[in-house]
């Protein structure tokens, strides 16, 4: 059974998600998200300067972090040393860029460009779980709806931040991927070039937005072997070897060449062909407690009993530090 009039309540989840990701851009006070101050100064240093900032030995101050923290980012303490996100690939920033040159850098500005970008996944939810239950409109508004109200993601997509940019990227690449396998599978036709073309330069943007996007890698793979598998086992030949193998060049030759500017600039700057400049961002990030420290301190049982409770904490609302 379906819903009346679907993308009428589509629309209302939407509206109503927007409304709510407005009052926590406008009401809640500056740096009061994990991670924004560092950010919003990756965003400053780009639309300033021109130029990509780079990490550096100093960026992570564990005390000074703390002390801000501690005081309630008062507007005399200054977070402009708060540089630590450096190392994150740069489409998000370069996004954000034009929003914080016209409005004077505003942090509620570059809050409701990332709750923007927050609705598009609602949307994409909609679409993916539309895709998987044609018949049943009602799940795919639940999950929209789910998605949209959900306290902790409101916070963090109301907040200046990557994830919400990687999000979309996922939840598109998601949708595609899914729509190519049903395409193969289900509806036994040919994914044309350019809707696979597509799904490669998805994956590309993805790979410069965020290191955890990079999940997105395994599973277009997944897609593209699993509708082959079936293709070949429903023994439609004209999905052949060759054209899997096409497919898999117009997804990964793409999404690599986008990438690879970044990539050869991480290794020039950081050196040692550290390409997502992680070996570097984990040298200058000193001071908070390791896995391996916790699990020394505390003990498996202690570790997991913290994983747990923070898993399900972290989900449904943690807001601040």
């Amino acid at each position: 059974m379906s819903p009346q009039h679907p993308k009428v309540w589509l629309a209302l989840i939407v509206a109503g998600y927007l409304l709510l990701a407005t009052v926590y851009a406008v009401q809640v006070p500056a740096w009061q998200a994990p991670d924004e101050p560092a950010h919003y100064n990756y965003i400053h240093d780009l639309a300033t300067t021109g130029q990509f900032p780079v990490l550096h030995t100093g960026d992570y101050d564990q005390a000074s972090l703390d002390q801000l923290k501690a005081a309630g980012f008062p507007p005399e303490m200054s977070v402009a040393g708060v540089r630590y996100e450096a190392h994150q690939p740069p489409l998000y920033y370069l996004l954000a860029g034009p929003v914080f040159s016209v409005t004077g850098g505003a942090l509620t500005a570059l809050r409701l460009f990332s709750a923007v970008l927050g609705a598009l996944l609602v949307v994409l939810v909609y679409a993916i779980a539309a895709t998987i239950f044609p018949g049943r409109l009602h799940l795919a508004l639940a999950a929209a709806a789910f998605t949209a109200f959900l306290p902790m993601h409101l916070a963090i997509a109301a907040s200046v931040n990557n994830d919400a940019l990687a999000e979309v990227l996922l939840a598109a690449i998601l949708l595609l991927s899914i729509r190519y396998v049903k395409k193969l599978v289900v509806d036994a036709s040919q994914p044309g070039a350019g809707s696979v073309l597509v799904i490669g330069l998805l994956l590309g943007l993805a790979l410069i937005t965020k290191v955890s996007a990079y999940v997105a890698i395994p599973v277009v793979f997944a897609a593209l072997l699993i509708a082959w598998y079936e293709a070949r086992r429903q023994n439609r030949a004209a999905h052949s070897v060759s054209r899997f193998a096409f497919h898999l060049v117009l997804v990964f030759l793409p999404a690599l060449l986008i990438a690879l500017p970044w990539y050869v600039r991480n290794a020039a700057v950081y050196g040692h062909m550290d390409i997502l400049a992680r070996r570097w961002h984990d040298t200058v990030v000193v001071g908070q407690l390791r896995t391996a420290e916790l699990l020394a301190q505390s003990g498996p049982g202690a570790v997991l009993e913290r994983f747990v409770v923070w898993s399900h904490d972290s989900f449904w609302g943690v807001f601040g530090w």
